[in-house]
């Protein structure tokens, strides 16, 4: 562990050296001085899939969420925040159960870093392969359902391009708009720690209290192709090595529980697709993003599977005098 904090801290302290915090260039255009409002709709899931040696697997996921978001970024800092509205999620709880979905981010750029960090919690989950278990079971039935498990990952990420001509946050926001055709390699360094809590009763033989933490390193090449007109699309995808660390509860016949711990080598890829208009005034724009990673202990493979979509709408605005003295503070901050 400590030779991975080692390894990833000379990473990061190479990234600023070799970095220019430029605000513009013949390649892309940094709109730092205005106020970006930014509105739209996003699906975000997180998919868990254990397979065993017979060859049995589960499919454990949430039920589809339209969440409903409002991000705002100035300057260094961005913040936002998501929930899910009712009347943008039909009722289909008889077929997967209830699902409740939150979200909050906060990220900041320095020194060419791209550094993001944000908070998901769900409630109830469902068995995607429900007919492994009931043969008899067809579309349109009710799945098995788990709806006392809650879920709350926290992730940590940061990135950094190789190459000036294309700055990571191009990757994930009109504040940056791409001025040539160009690409890069985008190195990125996230962690996610990952809860899940299941509040029904406990009865011998039963895990409860599951936690991931996982350190993963993502080696994806970037390609940006924009037209004059504004028009613009982005393309990204690679393979992501990295460490899972996992522990549970296992309860026993007086349910008394024993934490059992392993660590485990992780391999996936990740990959992400965007295109928009990036205009001077107004934006918008769709995207949509695949991260797949899987550790194997004693022939059980799991899999953590992270995916999305989004679309929005923003425009930029001059910022109000206390928005720019907070700006201020944190540029002489970092």
């Amino acid at each position: 562990m400590k030779l991975i904090f080692t390894i990833i801290g000379c990473w990061v302290f190479w990234g600023i050296a070799q970095s220019q915090d430029s605000k513009s260039s013949s390649y892309y255009e940094r709109i730092d001085s205005l106020w970006h409002i930014t509105t739209g709709f996003q699906t975000n899931n997180a998919e868990f899939l254990v397979r065993y040696p017979n060859r049995q697997k589960i499919i454990l996921t949430p039920a589809t969420a339209v969440q409903h978001y409002v991000k705002m970024e100035y300057g260094v800092l961005y913040v936002k925040a998501g929930y899910t509205p009712g009347w943008a999620n039909p009722d289909k709880s008889a077929i997967t159960g209830q699902n409740k979905r939150t979200e909050i981010g906060v990220g900041f750029t320095f020194k060419g870093l791209d550094i993001d960090l944000s908070r998901q919690k769900a409630r109830g989950y469902f068995i995607r392969n429900t007919k492994d278990f009931i043969p008899s079971w067809q579309p349109g039935q009710p799945y098995l359902q788990i709806p006392n498990l809650n879920t709350t990952l926290y992730s940590f990420q940061i990135g950094l391009s190789t190459r000036s001509t294309l700055p990571v946050g191009a990757l994930y926001s009109e504040r940056t708009r791409v001025l040539k055709n160009t690409w890069s390699f985008i190195p990125s360094f996230s962690i996610y720690w990952i809860e899940m809590q299941n509040d029904a009763p406990m009865q011998p033989g039963m895990y409860n209290n599951d936690r991931h933490r996982d350190f993963n390193l993502r080696l994806p090449m970037a390609f940006a192709m924009t037209a004059k007109s504004g028009w613009y699309a982005i393309i990204l995808g690679g393979p992501v090595v990295g460490l899972s660390l996992f522990s549970t509860e296992l309860y026993d016949a007086n349910l008394n529980s024993t934490v059992q711990r392993s660590s485990h080598l992780a391999l996936g890829y990740t990959s992400k697709i965007r295109a928009g208009y990036n205009g001077k005034k107004w934006y918008t724009g769709i995207s949509a993003f695949s991260e797949q990673y899987f550790t194997t202990l004693q022939d059980v493979r799991t899999t953590r599977n992270f995916s999305g979509a989004e679309i929005h709408i923003g425009t930029r605005i001059p910022p109000f005098r206390l928005l720019k003295k907070t700006n201020q503070l944190l540029e002489k901050w970092f």
